[in-house]
């Protein structure tokens, strides 16, 4: 799983039911473990009440970082899913942003850490279409092509 490239990844929280949901085009291992770090980083670092309070406003590079820093949680980083694989980055931006909000709908409120909606700013007007694509199937962009160029 750690060397596949192009990747939808789904990286859950060992305390609570909350999910990060990412993309990455390099290897998955290796955005994994940046992430990982990142995390670590801020978790070794040791607080008082008032420092810890004052380094909550700090902006992390990762929401995972920050959700493990401010909620004072760990990450299952032995748990990752992959959730789709797509090489062409445009529509992998676009599969992240779908997942992001199949993943943050009413029924699954406050499930996810992200902080933003993903690489692709897919209009909400796609809400119920991906609502009702989620109910039937695991992928809302099917990942294969016919000869003439067009997803069948």
């Amino acid at each position: 799983m750690d060397d596949k490239t192009g990747v939808i990844y789904e990286i859950p929280c060992h305390n609570c039911p909350k999910t990060y949901v990412d993309e990455t085009g390099r290897r998955f291992g290796t955005r994994k473990k940046e992430h990982r770090v990142e995390s670590e980083k801020r978790m070794a670092q040791n607080y008082t009440r008032a420092t810890r309070k004052d380094s909550q406003s700090i902006e992390m590079k990762s929401s995972i970082a920050e959700h493990a820093s401010k909620e004072n949680h760990l990450i299952n980083w032995d748990n990752p899913q992959i959730l789709a694989t797509d090489d062409t980055r445009n529509t992998r931006w676009i599969r992240e942003s779908i997942w992001i909000r199949r993943k943050s709908r009413p029924s699954m409120k406050d499930s996810l850490m992200n902080s933003d909606e993903g690489a692709f700013q897919l209009s909400h007007v796609y809400d119920q279409l991906i609502l009702r694509a989620s109910s039937s199937s695991d992928d809302v962009i099917p990942s294969n092509k016919g000869s003439n160029g067009i997803y069948h």
